[in-house]
């Protein structure tokens, strides 16, 4: 009878303690995620057009995930348009209203004679968009050049 006992107690704490850990590694299975992983994109644009669309994909993404980064390069004779009173003003502002980053190539500006003081305040330069389009890709930006 003492035997019976001490294997009923063996048995009883055998199954209250599995049944312990199948019941945790089903709710970690059975949790969906909730989190969004944060993304990171950069696009490397030449042209006014192109700027609009790179803003307005930049806005889609934000909306998906508030924490994504989103930056547009821009190069070439395009950069004559950043100014606050030039077409792409209304561009520039929705694209610091979503928290999305241009950053002008200073080397175009110094070939079209636009100096910083000529752009939208909101847009930041680097002084070489092909250097700094890299160093993007090495921090693990998704990259594409229109």
């Amino acid at each position: 009878m003492k035997k019976h006992l001490i294997l009923f107690l063996f048995l009883s704490l055998g199954f209250t303690l599995t049944a312990g850990t199948y019941a945790r590694a089903a709710s970690a299975i059975e949790t969906p995620v909730l989190v969004k992983p944060v993304k990171k994109y950069a696009i490397l644009v030449r042209n006014a057009q192109h700027l609009k669309a790179a803003v307005m994909t930049g806005e889609a993404l934000r909306k998906e995930n508030s924490l994504n980064q989103f930056e547009i390069v821009v190069i070439g004779d395009v950069v004559k348009n950043l100014g606050p009173a030039d077409e792409l003003n209304a561009a520039i502002e929705t694209s610091r209203k979503q928290g999305l980053k241009i950053v002008a190539c200073e080397y175009a500006m110094d070939q079209f004679n636009v100096k910083k003081a000529d752009i939208n305040p909101s847009v930041m330069t680097t002084p070489n968009a092909f250097i700094y389009f890299f160093e993007l890709q090495e921090k693990g930006f998704k990259t594409i050049t229109l």
